[in-house]
């Protein structure tokens, strides 16, 4: 699959299914030759259509909860590219990124352990999960979105798969 460097280039999906996930879209390779990422466009009125259809993967039956998100006001920026966006959501597997099961911790990058609500259905169910995708509204088409796919398996950091039926320690 060769590399797309434009977003220009990259074709604008709608799914005929009511919901539909990652295998239902067809992903582009877009960016540089040293850094680029699996990347699709849809509409963005999709895209919750889009994370139902994620959730419902017979495979790793799941949640996603927004980790990160931000937003832009419109005439914001004077100069932009073309994949700069009006709002930017990480969306994260509620099984992770945390590991609370047995051996696991909070993430490095953390000193602390969040005080939010729970995202997964009991905190002990955390088996840091590494699936994530972002979702950009862009600021240039604001009528699409960039869904740009960190992780598509659902496996831990040792790259074991970390939940769902094909989860031998579930």
């Amino acid at each position: 699959m060769e590399i797309v460097e434009s977003l220009e280039d990259i074709p604008v999906q709608n799914p005929q299914a009511e919901d539909f996930s990652y295998t239902d879209l067809t992903w582009t390779k877009f960016g540089t030759t040293e850094h680029h990422d699996e990347v699709a466009l849809i509409p963005y009125a999709r895209v919750d259509e889009f994370i139902i259809g994620e959730c419902s993967n017979p495979d790793s039956p799941t949640r996603f909860h927004i980790e990160r998100g931000r937003k832009r006001s419109r005439g914001s920026l004077k100069e932009y590219k073309s994949d700069e966006y009006l709002e930017y959501r990480m969306y994260w597997c509620s099984f992770g990124p945390e590991n609370y099961g047995e051996g696991g911790g909070v993430l490095p990058s953390r000193k602390y352990r969040l005080k939010t609500r729970n995202r997964a259905a009991r905190p002990q169910s955390m088996r840091g999960c590494m699936c994530n995708f972002v979702v950009k509204r862009l600021y240039a088409r604001p009528s699409l979105a960039l869904l740009i796919y960190n992780e598509r398996r659902h496996v831990n950091k040792a790259g074991f798969v970390c939940h769902g039926p094909l989860d031998r320690d579930a």
